[in-house]
């Protein structure tokens, strides 16, 4: 800061000679040193988030400043602090997207916060609060100066403002400190000693802070983190707990009226809506076709995968919609009709059949100008053969045996019409292929929130319902039955001292029946625990019951809705998705008992009559979701 050494203002005729005062004298015709501008920053807790917005604010515009290259020496330290914490946030960013665990990807961060906080505390609390204690001022004092920056006091030995220790307070006035210090007042100069002392106190703490931080803050970091995952991972499971719930709610809304559901584009209709539009009145080629199947069967399983891959040739190689035919078509029919003509009464069937050629050609050449021909086009053919016969035929005696080869002739004209299928891509097919492609977008979406419900309530992980509610229980159980780390060390290495272990630990808490039963209230909470964390607090909730039925009727309304398009089309893809499950959970579980019965193996799982799906609903087809999906190992 500026330093004038005397006020403008003052007439100088009277002045002195400044000299050493060897005694006590008079000082009224001496001029006074001006007042600081600056001011030492009071530890007051209301000041605090003052000083906190306005650190923020400086930082901000050191951060500009450094930008455009006009930071001072002052901005550019505090630009290392800047960039020590958003370093931090972009390391603790890029290890939580390393792991899966909700738990780490929080502590990540909490990990980071801790370890600028043990940067901040522990000079304050280990050196500075002691420090102040033993000597009465506060060696980590903070002032700021005529330019508004912030610095500590102590921070260079060379130049410490105490023209700012005013008296505003106890611990800003020299006089006192110089008390708390023990600097008898009677001696000579005693401020500048008071001054001195403090001096070399500030820089034996900023010594001990530079020689202890190494290994003193990673320590504070790691037990305030310790701390920390207690108190976030109950409280993030409990958070994440609710979160699933309504999710599992919203899934099974969503899945019961299904059916109801007007279907919309997706990214898979789009993307084969593309490939096919290109190929449209074409050829499609069979890298292209299995470009389409990947599409639609990804992220399913191998079951109903097989029947979509199945359904999707049917449908494109024209299995069901049309067959390719060429200018020689014709010709092979005729040929047919001779190769089948028996020697035996040649003359008769020549004169039926044979003479006729050319008008048989016309039929078949009249519907096979597009190179394909579709199923009606073929029940027309057939409609007109036969009245083209039967003109013949009438005229003739032995009509009925005629009529018998006449159909006969016509099966194998058919037969030789659909001897390719077509692989010309028409508006049928896109149709086709786009509408499942719908569905089974709707499905994966239903689905992908479903498993992620599963995932989070029961399956093999660190941080699942029952994972962690079974940590606790083997926590519990192991302390009430005072298994200690030596006696598991013991129980690994052999089967039988693990049994004598647990025999001994369970004949002595039966002994003691207070013991007895504090121990089951024990083991009961946590079970509760966990029937309230896997279904809710109300016990009318069941969320395990609730994602079973939603799943099923994933599995069952998708099945419908292809049915309910073209049920032959797809006849495979719902065989796949409702007809080859083993035993299974259905949605007609009452209450939670029955389920856990079911679960437990006390009762067997119960089989759906009806899937009320026309012409693939038996006796024992089995509801879905459940075998396929649930996995559920009790």
């Amino acid at each position: 800061m500026t330093v004038n050494p005397v006020q403008p203002n003052i007439e100088n005729s009277n002045l002195r000679t400044y000299r050493d005062a060897n005694v006590p004298i008079k000082t009224n015709d001496y001029v006074k040193p001006l007042a600081p501008q600056g001011h030492l920053v009071h530890d007051r807790i209301m000041s605090m988030p003052k000083f906190f917005i306005k650190d923020i604010g400086y930082d901000i515009k050191a951060v500009s400043d450094g930008i455009k290259g006009n930071a001072n020496d002052h901005q550019m330290g505090r630009l290392n602090d800047v960039g020590l914490k958003v370093g931090g946030i972009g390391i603790a960013t890029y290890l939580a997207i390393k792991t899966s665990n909700p738990v780490a990807r929080v502590m990540e961060y909490a990990g980071l916060g801790a370890f600028l906080a043990a940067m901040s505390i522990y000079p304050k609390l280990a050196i500075q609060l002691p420090s102040r204690a033993l000597h009465g001022f506060d060696s980590g004092k903070e002032y700021i100066d005529d330019q508004g920056r912030k610095k500590s006091v102590f921070q260079d030995p060379n130049y410490i403002p105490f023209d700012m220790y005013q008296g505003e307070f106890a611990d800003e006035d020299l006089d006192i400190i110089g008390d708390r210090l023990g600097i008898p007042r009677n001696i000579q100069n005693r401020q500048e000693l008071v001054k001195e002392q403090m001096r070399k106190i500030a820089t034996q703490n900023n010594t001990l802070w530079m020689l202890s931080a190494g290994f003193a803050t990673p320590v504070i970091a790691a037990m305030m983190c310790y701390g920390l995952e207690k108190l976030i991972s109950p409280a993030l499971e409990s958070a994440r707990n609710s979160s699933y719930n309504m999710k599992i709610s919203h899934a099974l809304k969503q899945t019961e009226n299904m059916l109801n559901t007007e279907l919309h584009e997706n990214s898979a209709s789009r993307q084969i809506s593309k490939i096919l539009k290109k190929y449209e009145g074409k050829e499609l080629p069979q890298d292209e076709l299995s470009r389409i199947s990947n599409i639609l069967t990804k992220n399913l399983d191998a079951n109903t995968s097989e029947g979509i891959v199945s359904d999707l040739k049917n449908i494109m190689h024209g299995d069901i919609a049309s067959y390719s035919v060429s200018k020689d078509t014709s010709v092979q029919v005729i040929n047919n009709i001779n190769e089948n003509i028996p020697s035996r009464n040649k003359d008769l069937f020549d004169r039926v059949f044979v003479s006729q050629k050319e008008e048989i050609a016309n039929i078949i050449d009249k519907y096979s100008a597009n190179k394909t021909i579709s199923n009606e086009e073929i029940r027309a053919i057939r409609g007109e053969l036969k009245s083209l016969f039967e003109n013949k035929i009438s005229a003739e005696q032995n009509q009925e045996y005629l009529r018998d080869f006449s159909n006969n002739i016509i099966e194998k004209i058919t037969k030789t019409l659909k001897n390719v299928p077509s692989q010309v891509v028409n508006q049928e097919k896109i149709n086709n292929v786009i509408e499942l492609a719908k569905v089974l977008g709707n499905f994966k979406e239903n689905q992908n929130l479903l498993d992620k419900c599963k995932h989070f309530k029961f399956e093999h992980d660190n941080e699942t319902v029952l994972a962690r509610s079974y940590s606790k229980f083997e926590n519990t159980l192991l302390d009430i039955l005072n298994i200690k780390f030596n006696d598991l060390k013991m129980m690994r290495e052999s089967e039988k001292i693990t049994k004598e272990i647990l025999e001994n630990r369970l004949s002595e808490l039966a002994k003691d029946n207070a013991q007895y039963e504090k121990a089951i209230k024990k083991l009961s909470k946590v079970i509760s625990e966990m029937e309230v964390a896997l279904n809710g607090k109300d016990i009318q909730e069941s969320y395990v019951k609730d994602l079973i039925t939603a799943i099923e009727n994933n599995y069952n309304n998708t099945a419908k809705r292809l049915n309910n398009i073209n049920g032959y089309q797809f006849r495979n893809t719902i065989d796949k998705l409702v007809k080859e499950d083993v035993n299974t959970l259905c949605n007609t579980i009452n209450n939670r008992q029955e389920l856990f019965d079911i679960l437990d193996g006390v009762k067997p799982a119960l089989n759906r009559d009806d899937l009320g799906i026309r012409g693939y609903a038996t006796a024992d087809a089995k509801g879905v979701g459940s075998s396929k999906k649930m996995e559920i190992d009790r």
